[in-house]
């Protein structure tokens, strides 16, 4: 490797990561088509975190089924399965870290995915509002149980 200050350790808060190699967020579309984790998915992640990125970030990832933003985005809510993230790696020494990007599609969630026009901001009461707070709530306890990073 490089004697660049790419290859070397480094942080972000309290994430020590092996390098500062990153791959950004991307839409990887390995769901299945109802927005399940997917070894596929899953495998790809691996791959990088194992190689050399020091931070993988997830592509995309919705917190509400009913407002996915297209066909292959992967959802994380109450019927998700996290049997395929038992892969994940354990720390920078082991691989890459992996983050998740947490997603809601609001007026970017296509009819022809959701069954449904796409709702504006206006749509949305301040009730609805909290149930989707509470959305991101779960998908984020669902990140963690998974191994998840951040």
């Amino acid at each position: 490797m490089s004697d660049s200050p790419l290859w070397r350790p480094g942080r972000i808060g309290p994430m020590e990561l092996k390098n500062r190699v990153i791959r950004s967020a991307t839409n990887e579309h390995l769901s299945q088509p109802d927005g399940q984790l997917t070894t596929a998915w899953m495998d790809t992640l691996v791959e990088l975190a194992e190689n050399e990125v020091g931070l993988v970030i997830t592509g995309h990832m919705s917190v509400d089924r009913q407002q996915r933003s297209d066909q292959g985005q992967t959802v994380l809510d109450e019927q998700t399965d996290l049997g395929c993230s038992t892969r994940l790696p354990d720390g920078p020494s082991s691989g890459g870290r992996i983050v998740a990007q947490l997603n809601h599609g609001g007026k970017k969630a296509p009819e022809n995915v959701n069954g449904h026009p796409p709702k504006l901001p206006a749509d949305f009461s301040l009730e609805k509002l909290d149930q989707i707070v509470g959305k991101y709530r779960y998908a984020a306890m669902l990140c963690r149980r998974a191994g998840f990073d951040g």
